[in-house]
């Protein structure tokens, strides 16, 4: 990611915390679309072990200078930017919900930033966070991966984009390819070995950049759930 430009910072690790590399789920980050200010929702954890590091990313967001909120409590929880995912204009969210989160997340997510959230609802279970089935890559274009949604969710996701990239279950959890990034919009930064994913990419004139993280993948996540996205 540096290479590409990325400012990269890091969180010392605590002990104990096995999943604490995977940045993207202890909360959910952005800019108020009116004000810029920003702005740091603290995630619901589902399993105990990861709720330690919701403390530590609120102690450094609120070292630079952001605005932390918790949620009202939630029945089914919530899961930060592992569920929760802007749309690349910054005006607008897609949140995910049926497994880690709870649609009642996002009434409270959407009066916090005062913009609209489009709720999906994920029903595959390979696919339990909305990082694992879809990827904005720019504001016309996606990845997803069409059996992690019900047909609702699925019918939001084709209006929401022109250019959908529609990837088979296998290449979505094999390779995790919509656990990719998206940097300016033209650098796509994704797990090696999906040949047809990176061939289509290509076709549309994104530059590919393979990567390996199989290591992560044997615990449910790769290059999306690695990072979290700060302003």
């Amino acid at each position: 990611a540096s290479k590409l430009g990325a400012e990269i910072h890091t969180l010392v690790p605590i002990e104990g915390c096995e999943d604490q590399v995977f940045t993207a789920n202890p909360t959910f980050c952005g800019l108020h679309p009116e004000t810029k200010e920003k702005i740091a929702v603290l995630a619901q954890m589902k399993h105990p072990s990861r709720r330690r590091e919701v403390d530590a990313h609120a102690r450094w967001f609120r070292s630079r200078g952001y605005r932390v909120n918790e949620l009202p409590q939630i029945a089914k929880g919530f899961e930060g930017g592992g569920d929760a995912i802007w749309h690349p204009d910054g005006r607008r969210i897609w949140g995910g919900y049926g497994f880690r989160s709870g649609l009642d997340a996002y009434g409270p997510l959407s009066r916090i930033f005062q913009t609209e959230v489009i709720t999906l609802h994920l029903v595959d279970e390979r696919f339990y966070h909305l990082d694992t089935c879809l990827v904005a890559l720019d504001c016309n274009t996606a990845i997803a991966c069409r059996s992690a949604f019900d047909e609702v969710s699925w019918t939001r996701i084709r209006a929401g984009f022109s250019d959908l990239i529609e990837v088979s279950a296998e290449d979505a959890s094999r390779f995790m390819v919509c656990n990719a990034v998206a940097w300016a919009g033209r650098d796509i930064v994704l797990q090696a070995g999906a040949a047809e994913v990176v061939r289509a990419l290509r076709t549309r004139g994104f530059e590919v950049h393979e990567v390996e993280t199989g290591e992560y993948i044997k615990s449910g996540g790769s290059v999306y759930c690695l990072k979290n996205w700060v302003w």
